[in-house]
């Protein structure tokens, strides 16, 4: 990603905080309505029990929105603030990966506050917040709009993982999460080499479709059941 105009950057920062926005307003509608059934639960592990469904099913939404989206994101950004923000596409990519990993630390860390826990969740949340402030301290002044991205993921990623194993230990089915895992940190890694090699692989709009329909075939079975309680509800 080239270092543009400071001016340049924010526009382009702005235009992915937009989508961002849009991006995860489901998870937000959920977190309170989750929070109050996992206090129900007696243990850690009915919490988890309790959660694993909605998580598989809202990673498996955000992740698809995600790659629909990076299929025709150069036409989306082009329609709506005009041609002069194609350059917007990488840091907006970047900023939707990252709404989708906090999305998704939102959800792991809710068994952990139901419980009691807050201080621990309060814990990671300042250790993380001081690691990427020094970082971005030292990378941001140099770097730009790409550090700031790269250490706002980082931001995000942290609380993701320490969270985020407790929860995956308790889970009945994790292999049906795998794909969403794999997918999710592929293309986290794709879109960050990107960002600092200017590599144009990830930008190839069949790539994307490719991994979606990949995506909608190993996780077909959460589509059934997503596609049933939809009609349910019509």
């Amino acid at each position: 990603m080239a270092n543009g105009s400071g001016l340049a950057d924010i526009g382009y920062l702005r235009v992915g905080q937009i989508l961002q926005q849009l991006f995860a307003f489901l998870p937000a509608t959920l977190v309170p309505v989750l929070f109050l059934r996992l206090r129900g639960e007696s243990t850690f592990a009915h919490q988890v029990q309790q959660l694993e469904k909605p998580l598989r099913i809202i990673w498996f939404v955000l992740l698809e929105v995600l790659l629909a989206y990076s299929i025709f994101d150069q036409f989306i950004i082009s329609w709506l603030f005009g041609t002069d923000f194609t350059s917007a596409i990488l840091p907006t990519r970047l900023l939707l990966i990252t709404a989708l990993f906090e999305s998704l630390s939102q959800l792991v860390v809710q068994p952990l506050l139901a419980s009691g826990k807050a201080r621990d969740y309060g814990i990671w949340q300042n250790v993380s917040a001081i690691i990427a402030a020094v970082l971005g301290w030292l990378w941001i002044p140099t770097a730009g709009i790409a550090a700031y991205l790269i250490v706002r993921l980082m931001y995000v990623t942290i609380p993701l993982l320490v969270f985020g194993l407790p929860v995956a230990k308790h889970l009945q089915k994790p292999l049906r999460m795998l794909p969403l895992l794999l997918t999710s940190s592929a293309l986290a890694v794709l879109l960050l080499i990107q960002s600092i090699e200017s590599y144009s692989i990830v930008s190839i709009p069949y790539v994307y479709a490719f991994v979606f329909l990949m995506v909608v075939l190993f996780q077909r079975h959460d589509l059934s059941f997503l596609y049933t309680t939809l009609r349910s509800r019509s």
